[in-house]
């Protein structure tokens, strides 16, 4: 996610998938989305709204374990692209 600033801002660490049928739940996979499942919410973030909601009750960051979800592709970062 992007904070007030426009900077990037690491709110989870997910795994991303393959889509293989363009559907996640019943939302459209665009070709901007990564499909991922969310493996740990850092910080305070889990009350972040997600992109693309799997669900009409699960519309939070903290409520997604075990969902697939959507996520834009520019709000990706993965591990061997993150500098220390």
């Amino acid at each position: 996610m992007n904070d007030e600033d426009g900077n990037l801002v690491v709110v989870a660490e997910a795994t991303a998938h393959p889509i293989h049928d363009g559907v996640v739940h019943t939302s459209q996979a665009h070709h901007d989305h990564y499909k991922v499942t969310i493996d740990k919410v850092l910080e305070d973030h889990g009350s972040v709204l997600l992109p693309v909601a799997p669900e009409e009750n699960i519309t939070k960051l903290g409520e997604a374990y075990g969902y697939f979800i959507l996520w834009p592709r520019s709000m990706v970062i993965f591990e061997d692209e993150v500098s220390t």
